[in-house]
């Protein structure tokens, strides 16, 4: 398995993963595996590629079989939902750090195909994204659906993310979860 920044030709796979993994394509057996919330649409991904490097891909044999997407809050201002939490990050802290649009990032969408998970592909994602970003971010937020439970382990057991509260956005329930990279 290779575990690298995407380029714009891993878009197909990308995009394809995405559906594999999103909520509104599985039934209710395989969303107790987890699930993707959010599908970002071609064009969003190929500006996250280009603009930002803000896309990672776990590779095997030539398929996407995991990616993250974990990029600036200008980037997410797209997203309505995403602009109101990013109003709210003066709100959230962590050991004595406060959130703000410059000193932290989004992590997701985040997912691993179904035969992949379990095997350290999410861990090896979110390492080398960590390596990359740290650099400019010393604090990373996202939110996991709170009856999206594997995801919740997944980032709070497995990588170490702290669980802050849970919260209502556009009436969904949500688990806020934030981290520090250095």
């Amino acid at each position: 398995m290779e575990v690298r920044q995407a380029a714009v030709a891993d878009l197909e796979g990308i995009i394809a993963l995405q559906q594999q993994c999103y909520v509104g394509n599985l039934n209710s057996d395989e969303k107790q595996e987890g699930f993707l919330n959010t599908v970002l649409d071609e064009q969003l991904i190929a500006r996250a590629i280009e603009q930002e490097s803000a896309v990672f891909v776990a590779v095997e044999e030539g398929v996407v079989i995991g990616l993250a997407v974990c990029a600036s809050w200008q980037y997410w201002s797209f997203s309505p939902s995403l602009t109101e939490l990013a109003s709210r990050l003066s709100e959230v802290e962590y050991d004595g750090m406060v959130f703000n649009r410059n000193n932290s990032y989004f992590w997701g969408p985040v997912c691993v195909s179904k035969g992949h998970r379990g095997k350290g592909v999410f861990e090896q994602l979110f390492l080398s994204s960590k390596a990359v970003l740290s650099k400019n971010y010393p604090l990373v937020y996202s939110y996991v659906h709170c009856d999206n439970l594997r995801s919740f382990a997944a980032h709070t057991v497995k990588v170490g993310f702290r669980y802050t509260k849970d919260f209502n956005l556009s009436g969904q329930c949500y688990k806020g979860i934030v981290y520090k990279t250095t």
